[in-house]
């Protein structure tokens, strides 16, 4: 297959960014459905977790956070070590890059690839973007609720 090196450029980052948003408002409230849960289970045994408030700003932050870190992936990342036929959104903060992903097709003249990267190593890229995203989100959380609290 011969390589179509085509990536995105920085005049598309805010469209790549908001790109994420409906796959991740899907994502994100499952995550949150999930979170709630797991926060209700651990409420019954007397477990102390964050205020469901928290949560909530928790999960907004991170939707924030994916779609900026989604932009730099979509900018940097895809078209150059990686190639999908389908891109919609294929970067998440909740699941790495699968082979099928990549390796989607659509007839024989379409198909994805990477681009001199084992899929291991693309991986060990994805983790540091979605270990940003779920840090700045932290951060973020943290000072809102510390600010909300001061007032």
């Amino acid at each position: 297959m011969s390589w179509p090196h085509d990536p995105k450029s920085w005049v598309e980052f805010p469209s790549e960014c908001l790109w994420y948003l409906l796959p991740g408002l899907v994502f994100h409230a499952i995550g949150f459905i999930v979170a709630l849960v797991m926060v209700m289970i651990l409420g019954w045994f007397r477990i102390q977790w964050p205020k469901l408030s928290s949560l909530m700003v928790f999960q907004i932050y991170l939707l924030i956070s994916a779609m900026i870190v989604n932009g730099f992936w979509s900018c940097t990342i895809w078209g150059n070590l990686y190639w999908s036929v389908d891109y919609t959104s294929d970067f998440s903060v909740f699941m790495p890059i699968r082979r099928r992903q990549v390796d989607y097709s659509w007839g024989p003249e379409l198909s994805g690839g990477l681009n001199g990267i084992t899929l291991t190593n693309l991986n060990l890229v994805w983790a540091l973007f979605a270990i940003s995203a779920w840090i700045i989100a932290f951060f973020a959380t943290r000072w809102t609720c510390t600010k909300r609290r001061n007032k």
